[in-house]
């Protein structure tokens, strides 16, 4: 699996795009990942960052009166339930490896790619986000967010 953050990928609000190459990053090291502990860690890891970022997104969405929230909040649900089933096979070793890779390369850059895309004329619409949600979000942020090197 290469997945790679492009800056096509961002929608324009500084938080959820800084988020976004988080969780490229995050799929890139479970693909590297060899030790099941490793595996174990980094689903936990993803999932946990996953449920902060999508209840971020979706902070976005109602502030900026996104109309298709419902769907794309549905979707999300359906990717943490998803996700919840992957580590959970993972605990157990019960899972395939390639299978996972793939669903995990697939969910985060074509949702990223396709799903959020759509928010970014209703981003530039709203104009600049809350410095209010910015702030709050920014502290929970940097407490989930990974060093990492972005590769273009």
């Amino acid at each position: 699996m290469d997945i790679r953050w492009d800056p096509r990928y961002a929608i324009g609000d500084a938080l959820i795009d800084a988020e976004h190459q988080a969780l490229v990053e995050l799929a890139r090291e479970f693909a590297a990942a060899t030790a099941q502990k490793d595996l174990q860690r980094l689903t936990m890891q993803l999932y946990k960052y996953t449920r902060e970022h999508f209840a971020h997104e979706e902070a976005l969405m109602r502030e900026i009166n996104y109309p298709y929230y419902d769907a794309h909040a549905d979707q999300h649900n359906t990717m943490l339930t998803r996700l919840n089933d992957v580590s959970a096979r993972i605990a157990k070793n019960e899972h395939h490896r390639e299978a996972i890779e793939a669903w995990i390369s697939e969910w985060v850059v074509q949702h990223i790619a396709r799903a959020d895309a759509m928010l970014i004329g209703y981003v530039k619409k709203a104009g600049a986000p809350t410095t209010g949600r910015l702030a709050a979000q920014a502290d929970n942020h940097r407490q989930w967010c990974l060093p990492f090197t972005i590769i273009h």
